[in-house]
């Protein structure tokens, strides 16, 4: 299905040639943490966890997702006069709304879209979370599934908090940057890189990018 969206988009050719070669005989191996490298075996299903194009893929598959949630009537919060009810971004979704009927509904038209395109969610991985609020809210659900309510998610690497308090946030992004910093000076002293341009540039890949991590949202 992935490759009859990308031929909606025009993607054609060469281009769309060399994505079907990556996901042919597509072999795969799992590191337990106690049983060790298990056997090669048959990947047929999603993108390659990993894989530069993962992101672009994702989104072009999930692009009818948007008109489908358009079409329902949300009360979906505002910034700046902008309704915004639904982030993508890599591979994480997260719908927001203001009452627990309309996030119920988008959870409907959410399995429906998924039924439809073959995808699977993760259910375990799925949290519910109410800000600003003390009341306990229905329990939601997702192809018969219960959704967990929590108070604290770990969104694309960020904390986030029921409250509007960012400061447990800024700290798990402060002690990550911290130990990314110390892992660059170890790693620079082992070989002994003495010049300044390599320590800027591992710099910013390995600290500036985690003190940075999901600035956009």
């Amino acid at each position: 299905m992935l490759w009859q969206v990308l031929v909606g988009f025009r993607v054609e050719g060469c281009f769309l040639r060399c994505l079907q070669v990556m996901y042919i005989k597509d072999i795969v191996y799992i590191n337990h943490p106690s049983e060790g490298v298990t056997s090669d075996f048959r990947c047929q299903q999603g993108v390659k966890q990993g894989c530069p194009f993962n992101p672009l893929l994702f989104g072009l598959y999930l692009d009818a997702l948007k008109r489908c949630l358009d079409g329902k009537e949300c009360d979906a919060p505002t910034l700046t006069n902008m309704h915004i009810w639904l982030l993508l971004f890599a591979n994480g979704l997260t719908l927001m709304l203001e009452s627990e009927m309309g996030l119920q509904q988008q959870l409907d038209t959410l399995y429906q879209f998924c039924v439809e395109c073959g995808l699977i969610m993760n259910v375990k991985k799925t949290k519910v979370m109410a800000f600003n609020s003390i009341d306990p809210c229905q329990e939601f659900v997702f192809e018969g599934y219960g959704i967990k309510r929590v108070h604290t998610f770990k969104y694309l690497w960020i904390l986030v908090e029921t409250t509007p308090n960012l400061n447990t946030t800024l700290k798990h992004l402060t002690t990550a940057s911290r130990r990314s910093l110390f892992a660059l000076n170890h790693r620079c002293v082992e070989p002994q890189i003495m010049n300044v341009k390599p320590h800027y540039d591992l710099f910013n890949t390995l600290v500036h990018s985690t003190t940075n991590y999901s600035c956009e949202v």
